[in-house]
């Protein structure tokens, strides 16, 4: 069972708040009054959650090597990306920038960053103590989880909207459509690593039915100073 709902999201959220002190960072209000308010509001606190998540993952790797707390901060990343997701159903566009502009490309990159230091510390722990190897397994799979729910929000930033070529305004619409895709393109190529995109796709691809084939299994990309093992 893959669920990530063993807590629910707003003991989650509550935790992150506790853990990541913002009471003294006006930037970073969560009063839950303005999260209510609308759409391009609950955009913004999905973005400044991810970046506190993330700069609290970047402080604990600083401290010391502990797994402790680390699977909390993995689903509610998870939840976030989902929600992120959500709100751009449609597509909708408006969300889609307030997303861009919000820095989320750069939250996903810093979490395929600070998730792979978290991969090769964490297997050097279980080396030298077996016990830590069922919590390693929860949090690989949580890790997983993860990675898909990133993965599926950026998919969602490239959906664009249906045009109907017999309507009186498609050719305007068209082109709002195509600056658009251009735009979150063009962050996408300037703020993803295009090697750990790419690892993240092949890993995925590897764990399906198709990939576990030997035939169709495809190397991971790692830089020449990776030792780490898979």
């Amino acid at each position: 069972d893959l669920s990530i709902e063993e807590k629910s999201f707003a003991v989650l959220l509550q935790q992150a708040i506790q853990a990541t002190d913002l009471d003294d960072d006006d930037d970073n209000d969560l009063d839950k009054t303005d999260v209510t308010e609308g759409p391009a509001n609950l955009v913004a606190w999905v973005c400044e959650m991810a970046k506190c998540i993330i700069r609290k993952m970047l402080s604990d790797q600083e401290w010391q090597a502990s797994m402790e707390g680390r699977e909390e901060q993995y689903k509610l990343l998870a939840q976030l990306f989902d929600s992120a997701a959500e709100v751009i159903q449609g597509p909708n566009t408006a969300n889609q920038r307030l997303l861009l502009d919000g820095g989320m490309l750069e939250q996903v990159n810093q979490l395929w960053v600070r998730q792979r230091i978290d991969e090769v510390t964490f297997r050097g722990l279980i080396q030298d103590n077996e016990d830590l190897f069922p919590m390693w397994m929860s949090l690989l799979t949580v890790m997983r989880i993860c990675e898909i729910a990133a993965l599926k929000f950026l998919l969602s930033l490239l959906e664009e909207e249906y045009l109907d070529s017999e309507a009186n305004d498609f050719k305007q619409k068209s082109e709002f459509v195509m600056d658009h895709k251009k735009y979150t393109i063009r962050l996408m190529v300037e703020e993803l690593d295009p090697n750990i995109l790419c690892d993240k796709i092949i890993t995925h691809w590897n764990m399906t039915s198709e990939g576990r084939s030997q035939s169709n299994k495809i190397d991971n990309i790692r830089d020449e100073d990776d030792n780490a093992v898979d």
